[in-house]
């Protein structure tokens, strides 16, 4: 499932992009791939959009 905007480690998954408009199309590309092994999302635990932020402890 892995594309080079896509980074995952363990249960945690991060779309990212340097335009927003690559970000909407990462997302639509992820979440096509997540749609055809059919896994889901917890909403709760989704952040969309955001500039930056913390994995696994680290900024």
């Amino acid at each position: 499932m892995m594309h080079k905007e896509i980074e995952v480690y363990v249960d945690d998954m991060i779309a990212k992009s340097k335009e927003g408009d690559d970000h909407l199309v990462n997302l639509r590309r992820l979440f096509e791939r997540l749609k055809k092994y059919k896994h889901r999302l917890n909403p709760a635990k989704c952040t969309f959009g955001a500039k930056s932020g913390k994995l696994l402890g680290f900024v």
